[in-house]
């Protein structure tokens, strides 16, 4: 595979959607259509890592596969999608203007991820956190910070992004039953999907941000990005789960 053409077209994908099933059905597609008609399982985590997203559970891929009916499993954990729906995966996932990206070397965002793009924290979990009567815990710093986020994010303020994101995992860990948020990721009881997002901001996203908090200036630096900082799919979960206790 062509890595460099890979990064752009990954690049146009994140911008253009923003699920982890989205993302692993467009890589999948890039797979089918330009890397040998087919993927292993393993062959899209590397993709993942290599646009920087990081490291998938093994198991939620596979099930994201397993239940899309545009895909067609061909051996053990090896998928493709048959050339008759690539029309249909390319107009819901916006993928020719990814494809257009590649060629031109220049990444292109849809005009309607353009209109989405300012939301980090859907603004429907911000509504039930503010929603929330919760006598033994007051919301109201949680849902600023929330905000702020999203300020922060359609401004491409991305440092601050991935600060507030480490302020906040630390902010809630008492609603889950811990006083860190290292504590909650390694102790908390819920479903396996649940403890591996909690496993990955605590292991990624609190890495990225110390980086960026704790690292003295260099002769030479480099800022960070939409893709290094876009947790917005985990941070959705955990604030689920903030809510779903509190209610």
């Amino acid at each position: 595979m062509d890595e460099s053409k890979f990064k752009t077209f990954a690049s146009c994908v994140i911008n253009n959607v923003g699920t982890i099933a989205q993302q692993a059905i467009a890589f999948l597609y890039f797979r089918t259509r330009f890397c040998g008609g087919k993927a292993t399982l393993q062959d899209l985590i590397s993709d993942f890592e290599v646009a920087g997203l990081g490291r998938p559970p093994q198991f939620r891929l596979r099930g994201i596969l397993i239940r899309d009916k545009r895909t067609k499993k061909i051996a053990n954990d090896t998928w493709m999608i048959p050339s008759n729906r690539f029309t249909g995966v390319e107009a819901k996932l916006h993928l020719l203007d990814c494809l257009g990206s590649f060629e031109s070397g220049r990444v292109q965002i849809s005009p309607q991820r353009k209109r989405k793009s300012g939301l980090f924290i859907d603004s429907q979990r911000i509504k039930e956190l503010k929603a929330n009567t919760s006598k033994k815990y007051d919301l109201s710093r949680l849902v600023r910070m929330c905000e702020e986020i999203n300020d922060n994010f359609s401004k491409e303020n991305y440092i601050s992004v991935i600060v507030l994101v480490r302020t906040i995992l630390n902010h809630v860990a008492p609603i889950l039953g811990f006083k860190s948020f290292a504590e909650v990721s390694n102790n908390y009881k819920s479903e396996r999907s649940l403890k591996d997002v909690f496993q990955h901001l605590e292991n990624s996203s609190r890495k990225i941000a110390d980086g960026y908090l704790h690292i003295p200036i260099r002769d030479k630096e480099t800022l960070p990005t939409l893709t290094q900082v876009n947790f917005s799919q985990d941070m959705d979960s955990l604030l689920g789960e903030v809510v779903r206790i509190l209610k």
